[in-house]
């Protein structure tokens, strides 16, 4: 009986926790992110392929200049994960061949991001 009321206190003090605001909800922190990296000079335009906890996907939109975007995209892992999202995968495109060619997307560079702060 004891451990029942110890995990109702727990559940009820998070939830509690989450509607006060002090833990940020999952939405939250995907759209804080979301305009953490659309706020970067560099990106034209971001968006979720998916917010999902286990797999996140973030595609960028970037002007081509001739080089690979590999680092770009770990460095924006490094931001992702200032909001606690791990263990997901962001691309870089080009942007301009996005709006040319009616959505297609050429990759300029792809991190897949550590799955947690370790």
């Amino acid at each position: 009986m004891l451990w029942q009321r110890s995990l109702l206190l727990a559940s009820v003090i998070i939830f509690a926790a989450a509607f006060l605001g002090v833990i940020p909800a999952k939405a939250d922190r995907f759209d804080d992110a979301l305009q953490a990296v659309k706020a970067e000079p560099k990106v034209k335009d971001a968006a979720w392929a998916s917010r999902s906890e286990s797999l996140p996907s973030l595609i960028v939109g970037v002007w081509d200049d001739g080089s690979s975007q590999v680092g770009y995209a770990q460095y924006l892992c490094l931001t992702l994960a200032d909001y606690g999202i791990y263990g997901g995968v962001v691309r870089v495109l080009d942007y301009g061949v996005f709006l040319r060619e009616n959505g297609k997307r050429k990759v300029l560079g792809k991190a897949w991001c550590p799955k947690s702060d370790e």
